[in-house]
C-alpha cells in the first residue's frame, strides 16, 4: 500500500494512520515513531474508535503552517476535531473502496468532523483541507463548520455526504456559530445529500470553482454575504433549488450548469432563486430542464441584477423562462427574451414532421414583429403548404398562399405577402401582434403524397412588458 516515506520526516509534519491499514504498515510506523521522534513523536495510529482523539493530538503537536497527513483507509470520529491554527490537513485522495481517505461520523454522534477557526484574526489565515471523503450524520452541524475567524483558506478535492435527517449541512459557516470568514477557496469539491450543500450566513469574497452540488434540498444558500463567486459549478438534481441568494450583494454565478433541479416534490421551484439581491451577475450558464418552471425566479424585489449570455435547453416555454423584473437586466440569453429585448427564434421544419410545429411561446407583454420563411430544400409535393400563425389564427402571420414550397428562397419579406397580423391592407403598413395572454407561434404543415422538403421558420419576438 502506498504510504509516505519514513526515511526523513519533516518536523512540521504529523502522520495519522487508519486502523484498517495492513499490520506491517502499523509496525513500521511505530518503529519510525520511536526511532526518529521518541514517545512524543507526531505519528498517531488509530484504533477505529474515537479517531478524533489521535487527530486532535496530531493537530495540537503541529506548529503554524504544519501538515497533518492522513493515511489511506477509514477513520471514525465521535466528536469534532477542533482546528484552531493554520495547518494543512491532507488525505490520500478519493479512491479507498471508491475513496482514498474517508472520515465518517460515528453512529449517533451527530457532530461535525472538523470545526475550524481561531479566536484571533491573525491565527485564522492559511488553513487547508484536501483529498478527503467526509461522510455521516452531522445533525444540524455541518460536516465542516466554521466556528471562529477563518480567512484566505483552501478546500480542495473534498466529497461531502451528510446522511442525517432534518435540517443538515455539508459545509456550514454562520455568524450564529461565531467568528467571521472571507477569502475561502473551494476547488473541485462535491456537496451531496443534505438540506444545504453550502450554507453561508455572512462572509465575503469566497470562491467556489468547479464544484458540484447534487441531491441536496438546496445546493448553495447565502444570506447577508458579499461578493461571493461560483465559477464553472454544476447543480444537478437538487430536490428544490440549485442556488438561493437572500439579501446578498455582488454575487457572481458564471459558466455553470443547472440540470434537472427541483427534482423532488417542489416542481414549481427554479434553478436559481433571488430574494432582495443587489448587483449580482448571472452570466454564461447553461440551464437544462424538463419541468414547467422558471430558470431564475425573483421572490422579493432585487436591485440591479445582470442576467446575460445564458443558454436554456429543454424548457417547455423558452420565450419567458427567466423571471421578469425592471431591475433585472436580461440580455443575450439563448432561448429567452428579456424586457426591452428583441430575439429572433429559428425553427427547422421537415416535410415529415408532425403538425403543428411550435416555433416559440409567447405571453402577456410579448409582441411578434416579423415572420419569414426560408425554403432550403424544395418540397416534392405540389399540394404541400405551410401556414404560420397562433392559436387564434393558424395563418395569421404568414399564410400558405405567400410561400412557394417548390422554389427555394425567402418568403414573407415583402410587407404585402404577410398575414392579417402583420399586414393591414386598408392602412397599408406593417403591424405588430401584441399578446395579453399565453399562446404559441406554430407552423402548420399540410401535405398529400410527397416525401421531402425542408424550411426554416423565423419569428422575431420583442418583450415590451409583462
Amino acid at each position: 500500500m502506498p504510504f509516505p516515506s519514513f526515511g526523513f520526516i519533516m518536523p512540521a509534519t504529523a502522520i495519522v494512520i487508519s486502523n484498517d491499514v495492513p499490520a506491517a504498515v502499523k509496525w513500521v510506523a511505530r518503529a519510525a515513531k520511536w526511532a526518529l521522534l521518541g514517545a512524543g513523536g507526531r505519528i498517531q495510529i488509530c484504533d477505529g474508535v474515537d479517531d478524533n482523539v489521535e487527530m486532535k493530538a496530531a493537530v495540537d503537536a503541529l506548529p503554524n503552517g504544519g501538515t497533518l497527513s492522513l493515511s489511506e483507509g477509514a477513520f471514525t470520529v465521535s466528536s469534532a476535531v477542533r482546528v484552531d491554527k493554520p495547518v494543512v490537513i491532507e488525505g490520500r485522495g478519493l479512491a479507498y473502496g471508491g475513496y482514498g481517505t474517508k472520515i465518517e461520523v460515528a453512529a449517533g454522534a451527530q457532530c461535525s468532523i472538523f470545526e475550524l477557526g481561531a479566536a484571533i484574526f491573525a491565527a485564522g489565515h492559511g488553513y487547508a483541507i484536501r483529498d478527503i471523503y467526509l461522510r455521516g450524520d452531522a445533525g444540524a452541524n455541518g460536516l465542516i463548520k466554521v466556528v471562529a475567524q477563518l480567512h484566505d483558506s483552501e478546500f480542495k478535492n473534498l466529497l461531502f455526504i451528510n446522511t442525517g435527517a432534518g435540517t443538515t449541512y455539508c459545509f456550514r459557516a454562520s455568524t450564529a456559530d461565531g467568528g467571521g470568514w472571507h477569502g475561502l477557496n473551494f476547488i473541485h469539491c462535491w456537496f451531496e445529500v443534505a438540506t444545504y450543500g453550502v450554507y453561508l450566513y455572512g462572509g465575503t469574497d469566497n470562491y467556489f470553482t468547479a464544484c458540484k452540488f447534487a441531491q441536496n434540498w438546496c445546493g448553495f444558500f447565502e444570506f447577508g454575504a458579499y461578493r461571493n463567486a461560483l465559477v464553472g459549478c454544476e447543480f444537478h438534481t437538487q430536490d428544490a433549488v440549485g442556488y438561493y441568494g437572500y439579501s446578498s450583494y455582488g454575487t457572481r454565478i458564471v459558466g455553470g450548469v443547472f440540470y434537472k433541479n427541483n427534482n423532488g416534490n417542489h416542481a414549481g421551484t427554479p434553478d436559481i432563486r433571488l430574494h432582495n439581491m443587489y448587483y449580482a451577475s448571472i452570466v454564461g450558464n447553461v440551464f437544462e430542464h424538463e419541468r414547467q418552471t422558471w430558470a431564475i425566479e425573483e421572490t422579493f424585489a432585487c436591485g440591479p441584477v445582470t442576467v446575460a449570455g445564458n443558454t436554456l435547453l429543454n424548457y417547455p416555454d423558452p420565450a419567458y423562462s427567466l423571471m421578469p423584473d425592471s431591475q433585472v437586466h436580461i440580455s443575450n440569453n439563448q432561448g429567452c427574451v428579456g424586457i426591452g429585448e428583441t430575439r429572433t427564434f429559428r425553427k427547422t421544419v421537415n416535410y415529415n414532421d408532425a403538425s403543428p410545429v411550435t416555433v416559440c411561446s409567447v405571453k402577456d407583454g410579448y409582441a411578434v414583429t416579423d415572420v419569414w420563411v426560408e425554403v432550403v430544400t424544395t418540397f416534392n409535393d405540389a399540394g404541400a403548404a405551410l401556414d404560420i400563425g397562433d392559436g387564434g389564427d393558424p395563418a395569421g402571420f404568414l399564410p400558405a398562399a405567400s410561400i412557394d414550397l417548390t422554389t427555394a428562397g425567402y418568403y414573407g419579406i415583402e410587407a404585402d405577402s404577410r398575414g392579417a397580423y402583420l399586414w393591414d391592407a386598408v392602412n397599408a403598413h406593417a403591424r405588430t401582434r401584441v399578446y395579453t395572454g399565453s399562446d404559441t407561434v406554430d407552423c402548420t404543415i399540410t401535405k398529400t403524397n410527397g416525401t421531402q422538403g425542408v424550411a426554416i421558420v423565423y419569428v422575431k419576438l420583442t418583450r415590451i412588458g409583462g
